[in-house]
């Protein structure tokens, strides 16, 4: 399984020595094969796609020096590739394109440039942390290839928008509502930025419609963020540009608080991967999962949490499973909601509890004052320490005042792919340090189990919340 903190620079999960020859980096975009598999991975698994190898004869016009260097790229960018290629004199070194129906895509990596980075005047330390977060799988998208200029190509360096993902996002964005309303979109952005030079933006839209074929397959904007997972990273809930600088001067004059702001994106793309990861191990694995769970005896935990919740109050389960506690709730005379981001955990937890489970990312939790309490069993211990806080505070906002909630998580300080999952497990120490980013919780009661199924020898770190 794809691992967010994995750097397809290394082809590991070390980050970049000090003294790391940055300016003779390889290019994971046209040598790295594990880059084009995990983009299949997470994003057209469901379409069928397929990673070409392809490998062309030298020209005339190569330079065989740089051929060398390329193929020394190669090599380092495959070292776990069981398929490697001869290198041969006469052949330029094999790249990779994803193909799906009749398209050409090849990938793109959309952080902050270390070209424009050094141009700026930023630290080394600023350089390499570009290259270690940036170069996750969060940091990279695909474009179509294969027709003259490419969108990578057209918005890259001084002549449109020095590599900056957002106003490429933004003339993407105009492009589709432009088409949508029958106008023109390069008038729609010189309108809407009247101080930026038209060429730069026409490069781009020029490239948008020489692809327009590709494009058409998505219904909308919002229909292209949601594939590439850009929602609360690069664009909004409301599928809004999130300015990563000021739109104008297109080179970012403070380009340490660009690079801050797109490697936060980045990351929080990164947890929302692997949320989309992990919902679908859990389709895939839903009916074994239920059965192996539907059962389990956690009456001593509710116990623990009852005590804190009035009778007949409305309790939020979240990440319901099976359905198990939210039935059990109900059974008792609550009022309950219930969500799992699988969606087939969600059908099988609907039919058995009777009540309809949404299927919605923790994300998506957006209700204000509408909980009496929040029960996450084993369920927050998917998301990723970056995003927790993010998602605690939607818990908090979705609570009444003196709201209770409770979670618990694996016991350790483990954090990546265990199991085909993505797992952060908790500490006490380390859940007060969540909560000091939060804010507006105190703890009421924490506590360690053992897991109540034969067998399983996990240990649970457990905390019950109240919102203040």
């Amino acid at each position: 399984m794809i691992n967010p903190k994995y750097n397809y620079l290394t082809c590991g999960f070390d980050k970049l020595a000090e003294d790391y020859d940055y300016k003779n980096r390889p290019d994971p975009d046209r040598f790295s094969k594990i880059l084009y598999d995990d983009l299949i991975e997470v994003f057209f698994m469901d379409l069928g796609a397929i990673n070409k190898i392809q490998q062309f004869n030298m020209r005339d016009s190569d330079d065989p020096k740089k051929n060398n260097a390329s193929w020394t790229q190669y090599f380092s960018l495959n070292k776990y590739d069981p398929e490697y290629f001869t290198k041969d004199e006469y052949k330029q070194p094999p790249f990779f394109t994803l193909v799906w129906k009749n398209f050409f895509l090849s990938a793109d990596y959309i952080g902050p440039s270390v070209n424009w980075a050094e141009q700026r005047e930023c630290s080394r330390e600023t350089i390499l942390n570009i290259m270690n977060v940036g170069r996750t799988i969060g940091g990279h998208i695909v474009w179509p290839r294969g027709k003259g200029e490419t969108v990578n190509q057209a918005r890259g360096g001084d002549k449109a928008f020095y590599d900056r993902i957002d106003w490429t996002l933004f003339v993407l964005k105009a492009y589709y509502e432009c088409k949508r309303n029958n106008v023109v979109a390069s008038g729609f952005v010189r309108q809407k930025y009247p101080q930026i030079e038209p060429h730069r933006y026409k490069l781009v839209l020029d490239a948008i419609e020489r692809y327009s074929e590709w494009f058409s397959e998505f219904d909308d904007f919002p229909d292209f963020c949601d594939r590439f997972l850009l929602i609360d990273s690069f664009v909004n809930e409301s599928y809004e540009i999130i300015w990563m600088a000021p739109a104008n001067p297109m080179l970012p004059e403070d380009y340490d608080g660009y690079v801050q702001k797109c490697l936060d994106a980045i990351r929080k793309r990164n947890s929302a991967i692997m949320d989309k990861l992990t919902a679908r191990y859990y389709d895939q694995s839903a009916n074994r999962y239920f059965n192996t769970t539907v059962d389990a005896d956690v009456r001593g935990l509710y116990e623990h949490f009852l005590k804190y919740v009035p009778n007949g109050a409305k309790i939020l389960d979240l990440g319901c499973g099976s359905g198990r506690d939210a039935k059990a709730f109900l059974n008792m005379g609550y009022d309950v909601d219930a969500i799992d981001g699988s969606e087939e955990l969600a059908r099988l937890a609907s039919e058995y509890t009777g009540i309809q489970v949404k299927c919605m990312d923790f994300n998506q939790l957006n209700e204000n004052s509408a909980y009496d309490a929040v029960w996450a069993c084993a369920s927050l211990l998917h998301v990723t320490s970056q995003n927790l806080p993010n998602i605690m505070a939607r818990i908090r906002r979705a609570l009444k005042t003196s709201g209770v909630v409770y979670a618990s998580f694996k016991h350790g300080d483990f954090e990546g792919v265990r199991d085909e999952r993505y797992y952060t497990d908790m500490t006490s120490e380390r859940f007060a340090g969540v909560l000091n980013k939060t804010g507006g919780f105190s703890i009421v009661e924490e506590w360690y189990s053992d897991d109540v199924r034969a067998g399983n020898n996990t240990v649970w770190y457990n905390v019950i919340l109240r919102k203040v």
